[in-house]
């Protein structure tokens, strides 16, 4: 996303939240249509592959393509520290990132590319990654290829992991199990971090991919 794009994005989340009309944004970056939309369109080669709120298009992969698949999850705000990082309430746990410019108690949607989520079956220890989120393993999808996708319920909201069918198999991973889900603080970029300009009752808007 170039400095233009990034600059009027927050233009487009108010004309969203305050408008009260129908808006339809096309855009091929993910993270885009993650920022803005509520609904999703998601096109494969000109057709119509999938249509539905963005948390469960975008970590569709029979919609997305196994390389854009990412989560959506809703977080709260909670501190801001001193060493730079923002504490934020998420399902399943706390997440860490890099100073996010919002009030404690704002509402936000952190998107999670799932290339960027490591799991773990047992509770992680001595790492220097600082999100762990706890969860339950709920599908487990083969791609085409060496990869699998690992669906977790952190308790409403689902995370999805891309990792490779022998890592898989390693931890000897199944549906019902708990599962630790680690993800970097700085996997994250700013543009992850979704909601930040928005009103607190978002309108809909639509968004084709």
């Amino acid at each position: 996303m170039n400095r233009g794009g990034t600059e009027i994005l927050p233009y487009f989340e108010r004309l969203r939240d305050q408008a009260g009309v129908p808006i339809l944004y096309v855009s091929h970056s993910t993270a885009e249509v993650a920022r803005l939309a509520t609904t999703v369109v998601a096109l494969r080669q000109g057709r119509v592959a999938m249509v539905g709120p963005a948390a469960q298009v975008l970590g569709d992969a029979a919609a997305m393509g196994a390389r854009e698949v990412a989560s959506v999850l809703p977080a709260r705000v909670v501190a801001h520290h001193d060493d730079g990082l923002t504490e934020l309430d998420a399902p399943g746990g706390r997440l860490w990132l890099p100073g996010v410019a919002a009030p404690v108690g704002t509402a936000l949607r952190v998107r999670i590319p799932a290339q960027e989520v490591i799991l773990s079956p047992a509770p992680p220890q001595g790492l220097s990654a600082l999100n762990i989120l706890a969860g339950r393993i709920v599908q487990i999808r083969p791609g085409q290829g060496p990869g699998v996708l690992e669906t977790l319920d952190l308790g409403g909201s689902d995370l999805v992991a891309r990792l490779t069918r022998r890592s898989a198999e390693a931890l000897q991973l199944a549906p019902g199990q708990p599962c630790h889900a680690i993800v970097k603080s700085v996997a994250l970029a700013p543009q992850d971090i979704l909601g930040a300009a928005g009103a607190p009752r978002p309108r809909p808007l639509s968004a084709a991919r």
